[in-house]
């Protein structure tokens, strides 16, 4: 009779065979994509379950044999294990075909066959529709920016923006081929200018791995600048005898120079041209030098920011000439010492001064003097001397006299000061006794060009072909020598003792008896150790400029002087020079001031505003053959941030000053010889630099990238958008444009942005004026769309459309809703995910909470999109009992979920070879007992189901 055992003892007593091998695993039957589908993006993989399947394994290749498997499918490259039967991507795909398959592994890593291979091609064909501008569309600049506008591709992350000057974009004129310009949102404001033309434009999308998609049709516009302007010329010199052009136009919107031309050909042929190389940035011009006597033509054109340039405006046509009056001299005569006119039509003179008025604008004079034969004046003969010599003479002075000397010192001589005789002046016109002479004299203006300079015509003394005076040999001055032999104190004439003189002073004094000659001496100390000039004469008078001084073509002038002058004559017995016994302390040396009227400040005004480029204004300064202009920020000058030397009496300047300082300018006159005389008075006034301001209709917020516009600033060269993000940090962006869009954007709240013009300096950095006030933009980015989650029994399936704000996205899978116990947290740059059912999903299971969201270039991230999934849970099977074929035996079914908790109302299933399946639920506490009777040896399967969990199976032997 057969022993049955009690239950409570047979846990003990039986033991648990090794689990033989399950059956066969099936290879998984792929369901989407279909078979040789075309995707737009990379796709979501699904198959059907397979009956024992503990996970599977998904691998993507682009060959059929899988030698070139890709990376990201469910975060791995080669095999990707997951729990569902879906997977997804984590990255794009390039176009292409590829190829995919799964198999099945069951829980004692036994895998099954793979499945049939299959493919799909991805091809990303949706091309961006262009918006604006339309097809042919014209864009006047700087009244509009040129926005590019197009519609967002699926997909896409950024933008390649191509403008080219053909058709075939093969020469594109923003970014390059290798290097083309990119932007995130789907507008894209220009940021330079364009040289006036047709230009063709398109856009290709890109992925955030850097794939293209299909290009867009390719538009085009055409660009153009009006840079049409009313043009003046005005006289800046209020003088007659001088035409001091300034050439000034209305400002031409978007310039940031212009170019000036001056030419003498109303051609504008080349070579012609005198004026004016460099480039200005305000709306006047002067020129630095003089132009020659002539008729001129001039043009004016503006300059953008890039250098194109636009059209060629004409300026009224001028003649500029020099002193063109009738006498170009006034006052032009004979006097003697005392500043008297001479008696008669041709005075007789002994000692002859030629004196004159002086002449607005003039540096410098030219003297020639002729004798008077056969009634005629014979000038050519000065033109064709090779040197002027004897009777013939011709000298360039800075005064406004003239004097001649008859002598010149002797070979070997030493004058009555330790200086080399070498170093002394004198004139050797031979003037005759009893004859007449010829006598006119002619203005000179700068003469930078030319050793003649700029001229006025010629005046003569009494007329065309008329003498100017008679000479006659001066006469011994009656009485004994002086002891010592000197000139006393009360021979001295002009100038006064202490007296001030605003040009070249004439020297004049009482002959000597007994003396022969006279040397000069000017100093700037009493004790004459720095000698200024040093002259021989025979006549009692002395013009500085009059006569050799090493060349004949040299000019003498003085300084201004804050000290005084110290001057001396000394007489000497020898017509040559010789026989001077004195030293100049012995000769009571006189004192005057040398002091030139410097010029008077016109504009701007001291303390003025100044909003638009600074135009300096000043009178003429007497003898002034140019003028130095200097602008500091210190009204000592130590370090001028501008220093010019012009001809002219005005000048705009070619910089920009800072903005909202106070700055200082003077003016000093340079004479004859390029010498400084006297500065003005300081001025001051403050630059104030002009402020853009916002375009109507800038958005306020959203979560594309916005166009941002701002009105154009006369002048500027360039625009700073500063952006405050919300971050916390600050960006600046330099464009030559009045509109801006970012190519890079992101961060949620509220950021601001400014602007403000920058200004071109002389060889330095720009200088910058003052934002307008901080604009605000909000902005935000919305949940993800049309977020779907898709479940079956053993699918597990997330799905999203693209947001066109996002760059990836990030997937979190939790047990609680508050998402702390996260189970997978993935980012994902593709609108699919797949978990993998791992973790609690897989030993523990029921609900679970999912969240997606979009996340941009910077890893901020939208709001959630929310939802749940239920996984079934997981059970624990142990099975009991030793079966003997043939005989009955008792086997013992024990259900627990994850936790260990008993499972009640499961169905248990036992099947197997030689045996007829047999099926019991559990009991409350989990448990099933069942009678088996196998009718062989074989391996029986115990297979549970549940609702709410996933089936679970054993064996038993």
């Amino acid at each position: 009779m057969r022993r049955v055992l009690p239950l409570c003892a047979l846990a003990a007593l039986l033991a648990v065979l090794p689990a033989p091998a399950t059956a066969k695993l099936r290879a998984p039957a792929p369901q989407s994509p279909a078979a040789g589908a075309d995707v737009e993006a990379a796709p979501a993989l699904t198959w059907a379950p397979v009956p024992g399947a503990d996970r599977y394994e998904v691998v993507v290749a682009a060959d059929a044999q899988f030698g070139s498997p890709i990376a990201g499918v469910n975060g791995n490259r080669r095999g990707a294990a997951t729990r569902n039967t879906a997977a997804a991507l984590d990255e794009n795909l390039a176009d292409g075909e590829y190829f995919w398959r799964v198999r099945a592994v069951d829980e004692r890593d036994r895998s099954g066959p793979w499945s049939r291979t299959r493919s799909f091609t991805k091809d990303w064909t949706t091309a961006p529709a262009l918006s604006a501008p339309a097809d042919g569309a014209s864009v006047t600049w700087p009244a509009q920016a040129l926005l590019l506008r197009w519609s967002t591709v699926p997909h896409a992350t950024r933008y390649i923006v191509t403008i080219a000057s053909e058709p075939g974009l093969a020469n594109p004129v923003l970014g390059t081929s290798r290097d083309p310009v990119k932007t995130r949102g789907a507008q894209f404001a220009l940021p330079g200018t364009l040289a006036a033309g047709t230009y063709y434009w398109a856009i290709t999308p890109l992925d955030e791995s850097g794939h293209q998609g299909q290009r867009s049709e390719v538009r085009r516009f055409t660009w153009s600048w009006p840079t049409a302007t009313a043009t003046r010329v005005a006289d800046v010199n209020d003088t007659a005898q001088v035409f001091d052009p300034q050439f000034s136009w209305d400002p031409v919107p978007g310039a940031a120079s212009y170019e000036v031309e001056v030419n003498t050909s109303k051609d504008w042929a080349p070579g012609s041209e005198v004026c004016c190389t460099d480039p200005t940035v305000g709306t006047s011009l002067s020129p630095l030098k003089i132009l020659r006597n002539n008729v001129y033509y001039w043009r004016v054109r503006a300059v953008d920011a890039n250098g194109n340039a636009g059209a060629w405006n004409e300026g009224p046509s001028f003649q500029k000439d020099f002193d063109n009056l009738t006498p170009s001299i006034a006052n032009l005569r004979v006097r003697d010492r005392a500043d008297a006119a001479l008696v008669g039509p041709v005075p007789q003179t002994d000692s002859p001064i030629i004196a004159w008025d002086p002449v607005p604008g003039a540096s410098s004079y030219t003297v020639q003097t002729v004798p008077y034969e056969a009634g005629a004046c014979p000038w050519g003969n000065i033109a064709a001397a090779d040197e002027v010599m004897g009777e013939l003479s011709q000298d360039n002075t800075a005064a406004t006299h003239y004097t001649y000397g008859l002598g010149r010192p002797g070979v070997g001589i030493q004058g009555p000061i330790s200086a080399s005789i070498a170093g002394a002046s004198y004139n050797d016109t031979g003037l005759v006794d009893g004859k007449s002479y010829c006598v006119r004299v002619r203005a000179r203006s700068d003469r930078v060009d030319d050793d003649n300079g700029f001229v006025s015509d010629w005046t003569q003394i009494n007329g065309l072909g008329q003498p100017a005076f008679s000479f006659k040999d001066p006469a011994p001055v009656p009485g004994p020598p002086p002891a010592p032999f000197a000139l006393a104190s009360g021979s001295y004439l002009s100038p006064a003792e202490g007296s001030a003189a605003p040009r070249l002073p004439l020297f004049t004094w009482n002959p000597v008896p007994g003396a022969n000659g006279y040397w000069i001496v000017v100093a700037r100390d009493a004790s004459f150790t720095t000698i200024v000039d040093y002259h021989f004469t025979r006549f009692a008078q002395y013009s500085p400029g009059s006569g050799f001084f090493g060349s004949w073509k040299s000019i003498k002038t003085y300084t201004d002087e804050t000290t005084r002058y110290w001057w001396a004559v000394i007489p000497a017995t020898g017509a040559n020079g010789s026989g001077a016994s004195t030293v100049p302390s012995q000769n009571a040396p006189r004192q005057f001031d040398k002091s030139s009227v410097p010029p008077a400040l016109l504009a701007p005004a001291t303390g003025a505003d100044v909003s638009t480029q600074p135009m300096f204004r000043w009178t003429t300064s007497e003898g002034a053959r140019r003028y130095q202009l200097q602008v500091s920020q210190d009204p000592t000058f130590g370090n001028p941030i501008d220093d010019v030397t012009t001809a002219s009496t005005a000048y705009t300047s070619s910089t920009t000053y800072p903005a909202d300082t106070q700055l200082y300018w003077r003016v000093g006159a340079r004479d004859e010889n390029d010498v400084r005389l006297n500065w003005s008075a300081t001025g001051s006034f403050v630059r104030r630099l002009p402020v853009p301001a916002p375009a109507p209709g800038n958005p306020a917020g959203g979560d594309a990238i916005p166009a941002l516009g701002w009105t154009p600033v006369a002048g500027a060269i360039s625009y700073d958008v500063r952006a405050d993000w919300v971050d916390g940090k600050t960006s600046d962006t330099t464009v030559t444009s009045t509109a801006f869009t970012p190519v890079e954007f992101y961060g949620n709240g509220v950021w601001r942005w400014k602007v403000r013009a920058n200004f071109p300096t002389r060889g330095g950095r720009p200088v910058s004026g003052g934002y307008f006030p901080a604009q605000s933009f909000v902005r935000s980015m919305g949940s993800t769309p049309n977020v779907r989650a898709a479940r079956t029994a053993s699918r597990v399936l997330l799905s999203w459309d693209p947001d066109p704000a996002a760059v990836s996205y990030r997937v979190e899978i939790s047990r609680t809703s508050g998402f702390g116990t996260g189970t997978e947290r993935r980012t994902t740059k593709t609108t699919n995910f797949a978990p993998t059912l791992d973790g609690a999903a897989k030993t523990v299971g029921g609900t679970l909470h999912w969240r997606v969201a979009s996340a941009d270039a910077g890893s901020n991230q939208g709001a959630w999109t929310t939802g749940t999934f239920v996984v079934p849970k997981r059970m624990r099977v142990t099975a009991v009992g030793r079966l003997r074929r043939g005989r009955a035996g008792l086997a013992e079914v024990r259900v627990k979920d994850a936790s260990g908790r008993p499972v009640a109302r499961a169905l248990v299933r036992v099947n197997g070879r030689g045996l007829r399946s047999v099926a019991r639920r559990t009991s409350t506490k989990g448990t099933v007992r069942m009678r088996l009777t196998p009718r062989r040896a074989a391996t029986l399967t115990v297979t549970v189901t549940r609702k709410g969990y996933r089936d679970a199976r054993t064996t038993l032997v």
